[in-house]
C-alpha cells in the first residue's frame, strides 16, 4: 500500500517469543500501528518485539513497540487519537478507529499502551501484554 514512499522498515524480534492469546486480536494490534507507522512515516520506520521484566504489576510483559520518524502525536492528542472515531487530521484516509482497537485489546489482556515521541522522530507506540 505504501510501496511508492520507500520507507526504510526494521524489525527487530527477540528470539523464543510467544504470544499467549488470539492470533487474531495480535494480527489487529500489528495490523493497526504499523499501518499508522507507514502512512505517517517520512522515510523510516522501527519494529522492535522482546520482552522486559518488572514493567508490568502482572510481572513480565511481551513489549510491542513500532516507531516512526513521522510527524508524530502531541501529548495533549492522545486522548482523541485513542477513541472511536478520533482522529488529528481527516484529510488523510482512516476511520479513526485503529488505534481505539488497539487500546480495547491491550486493556482485554490487562496490558498497557503508550504513545509517546519515537527516537526517530515521530510517533512511539509502546504496547506491554502480560507474559505468563
Amino acid at each position: 500500500v505504501y510501496l511508492d514512499k520507500e520507507i526504510e522498515s526494521r524489525v527487530v524480534v527477540e528470539p523464543g517469543l510467544e504470544f499467549h492469546g488470539n492470533e487474531g486480536d495480535l494480527m489487529e494490534l500489528f495490523g493497526n500501528v504499523i499501518d499508522n507507522a507507514f502512512k505517517w512515516s517520512h522515510h523510516q520506520i522501527e519494529v522492535r518485539i522482546g520482552r522486559a521484566a518488572g514493567v508490568l504489576p502482572q510481572g513480565r510483559a511481551l513489549v510491542i513497540e513500532v516507531l516512526d520518524d513521522g510527524p508524530g502525536i502531541e501529548p495533549e492528542k492522545v486522548a482523541t487519537v485513542l477513541k472511536r472515531g478520533g482522529r488529528l487530521d481527516t484529510q488523510v484516509s482512516g476511520h479513526g478507529l485503529g488505534l481505539a482497537l488497539v487500546r480495547d485489546i491491550v486493556e482485554l489482556y490487562k496490558g498497557h499502551l503508550e504513545i509517546n515521541r519515537s527516537p526517530l522522530g515521530g510517533a512511539g507506540v509502546r504496547i506491554l501484554l502480560p507474559w505468563s
